[in-house]
């Protein structure tokens, strides 16, 4: 069964995380290339659209799986898969951003069929 987001829950794992990791939002935003006041809609659940995208962003960042931001219960990777998966998070996000709203539709039906 596929869980629903809880876009309050994501903005409280967020904060969680960029609180661990010693990072204000100004910091998390330039690593995120966002501006501060949307990390602190973020956080506090009043950005409800979200992208894949900014959540690749950000899991990337801290070094977790989009899971663990979303569900809290992926958790960390392991650390020897840490520098490939961001690599490919990195990549799969500029991918993503040349791609036009048609193509980005279709990936994600073959994505989401592949899974």
């Amino acid at each position: 069964m596929v869980k629903p987001l809880d876009i309050g829950a994501i903005g409280k794992m967020i904060q969680k995380y960029r609180r661990t990791h010693k990072m204000s939002q100004e910091e998390f935003a330039e690593a995120v290339g966002v501006d501060a006041s949307m990390i602190s809609k973020i956080e506090n659940g009043r950005k409800s659209n979200l992208t894949v995208d900014l959540l690749m962003q950000i899991a990337g960042v801290f070094h977790v799986t989009m899971d663990a931001l979303c569900y809290d219960d992926a958790g960390e990777t392991p650390e020897e898969e840490e520098g490939t998966l961001l690599s490919d998070q990195r990549e799969a996000a500029r991918i993503l951003e040349r791609l036009s709203d048609t193509e980005r539709a279709f990936l994600m039906k073959m994505l989401r069929g592949a899974a």
